[in-house]
């Protein structure tokens, strides 16, 4: 099991919440003035060290970042959480760049939901690698389970993506969001929508798929709240291309879980949209001409 080594300069933990590797596994946090935690489900807060607290669970820490003198070296050591039926993995950020550097192409998902998609495209394009990201664990059981190897999830907060992300992405997906993630579309969340820059390659394409009923509870008409998330793509450095208008056929085409419970749901209502990043339009031309 993983226990993170005392190293000077600055370093950024990113440890799991549920399963714990062993109650023995621990992280040294000997002369660390500053602590900054965050977890999938709030923002950070800063707290300050107690001076003989010299370790602390890694199961019970999600992010530290520890911060010294500017005249001292840098090094970064970053543990994501990656979820494996239902097991929480440590895994570090430099590992999944070399894992994820030998495909043509990187898919990220947002908001994975049950994992389906992620799965399906992972299986229809076996050239690319694809990442699915939630903050829930227990939808991604199953999927997780029997990924393939180009496909893996990692439990996050959107509204909190972790910053050694950056980059990685040419094609991102938000299929049916709703809760925070819905409402940080809608309202220009600014940690949502940088974060989702910062995923983004140059030119990369983003894609949406929103539905009415989810537009609806967060007191938006389909074609309205259309145009809003459009608008504060536009702000966020993505240039959207025209909505379109989905029905229950085109729904029941979609290989996610939730597409089809609309198709055949009482509001089978749903837009798409793309959008590319810092304006490669021909790029988003080729996805809604």
């Amino acid at each position: 099991m993983c226990c993170a080594p005392a190293i000077h300069g600055r370093e950024h933990i990113c440890a799991p919440f549920a399963t714990p590797p062993t109650p023995s596994t621990v992280v040294d946090l000997a002369h660390i003035p500053t602590l900054l935690v965050a977890s999938p489900y709030r923002a950070p807060i800063q707290l300050n060290a107690p001076p003989h607290a010299a370790h602390v669970p890694l199961h019970s820490l999600f992010f530290i970042q520890r911060q010294l003198g500017k005249e001292q070296t840098e090094r970064i050591l970053v543990l994501l959480e990656r979820i494996q039926g239902k097991h929480s993995l440590p895994i570090e950020s430099a590992a999944l760049l070399r894992q994820i550097a030998r495909y043509d192409d990187v898919l990220v998902d947002m908001g994975a939901g049950d994992g389906r998609f992620v799965c399906h495209m992972a299986q229809a394009h076996p050239e690319h690698f694809v990442i699915g990201i939630d903050a829930c664990r227990e939808n991604l059981h199953a999927s997780s389970r029997r990924a393939p190897d180009n496909a893996l999830f990692l439990i996050a907060n959107a509204l909190a993506l972790p910053p050694d992300l950056a980059n990685i992405a040419m094609r991102l997906t938000i299929n049916f969001p709703w809760g925070t993630l819905l409402t940080g579309l809608l309202d220009g969340d600014a940690a949502l929508l940088s974060g989702l820059a910062r995923l983004a390659r140059p030119g990369a394409i983003l894609e949406l798929h929103l539905n009415g009923d989810a537009l609806a509870g967060a007191g938006w008409p389909l074609d309205a709240g259309g145009a809003r998330v459009r608008q504060t793509l536009r702000a966020a450095g993505f240039v959207p291309g025209p909505a379109t208008s989905l029905g229950a056929a085109e729904l029941r085409a979609l290989p996610t879980t939730w597409a089809h419970r609309l198709a055949f749901g009482r509001d089978p209502r749903a837009l798409y949209l793309a959008a590319a990043r810092l304006a490669d339009v021909a790029s988003l031309s080729s996805l809604v001409g």
